[in-house]
């Protein structure tokens, strides 16, 4: 006897934004068996129902800070056995990408206020970021959107950091570019009071990050900006 399903292909900005832990944890709300995963076509999810119509309503009105929904198709599938719970299954290639590439994004305030918390094991790391924040297209490699498929692949998480990444309800769960003091990239501590002399005095300073080299001015000085200018063709 066979079980009614739908099966959800979802379109947009979709990927490396918190888009799977927030499905995870409606489905969970809304007592919903099925899974989700991220596929070069988009985000597929399945849902042990026939009527989807709740799911996706609430979808939209739940959707993380950096997510987009630009389309969803909607199909009727039917399932072999039932299923007895909601999972995120690992993500499939499937040749040509449909999926956009999520943008860089500012720190978020959680995020800020656990840098400057002497008392928060993220205080003062200069990489601090969740699903709601920070590197995303400069990170990725390819899609679908894995840890595996960034700059911080070699990058093993310390415990603390695979406790949040694997919490529901943590905002690090399944967050691909978190990391820490401990197991995340770190900096060659130079000698900042001369860099920042360097700087002030008109010196242009590349450091590297977690997605390239970012080039550090004084953006007041004229001099430094137009040379700048000149040596990038801009």
């Amino acid at each position: 006897m066979s079980i009614q399903a739908v099966r959800l292909i979802i379109n947009g900005i979709v990927q490396g934004v918190g888009f799977r832990p927030t499905v995870y944890q409606l489905a969970h709300q809304l007592s919903l068996y099925g899974w989700i995963k991220n596929t070069s076509n988009g985000v597929e999810i399945v849902l042990q129902t026939d009527d989807s119509t709740e799911f996706i309503n609430l979808l939209y009105q739940s959707l993380p800070r950096l997510a987009q929904i630009d389309s969803i198709k909607i199909d009727l599938i039917d399932l072999k056995q039932p299923l007895t719970n909601f999972s995120i299954l690992a993500s499939a290639q499937q040749g040509i990408n449909y999926t956009l590439l999520p943008s860089d994004s500012a720190t978020c305030q959680d995020c800020l206020t656990e840098l400057f918390d002497p008392n928060s094991r993220y205080y003062l790391y200069p990489l601090i970021n969740c699903t709601n924040c920070g590197p995303r297209y400069s990170v990725i490699k390819q899609l679908p959107y894995d840890r595996a498929s960034t700059s911080l692949a070699n990058f093993n998480f310390c415990w603390q950091c695979q406790q949040e990444y694997s919490d529901p309800h943590n905002r690090r769960y399944h967050a691909q570019a978190t990391a820490c003091a401990k197991c995340g990239p770190q900096f060659n501590h130079a000698n900042w009071d001369e860099l920042a002399k360097l700087i002030k005095h008109g010196a242009i300073v590349a450091i590297k990050g977690v997605g390239g080299f970012v080039l550090v001015a004084d953006a007041s000085n004229a001099n430094t900006v137009a040379r700048l200018r000149q040596r990038k063709n801009r």
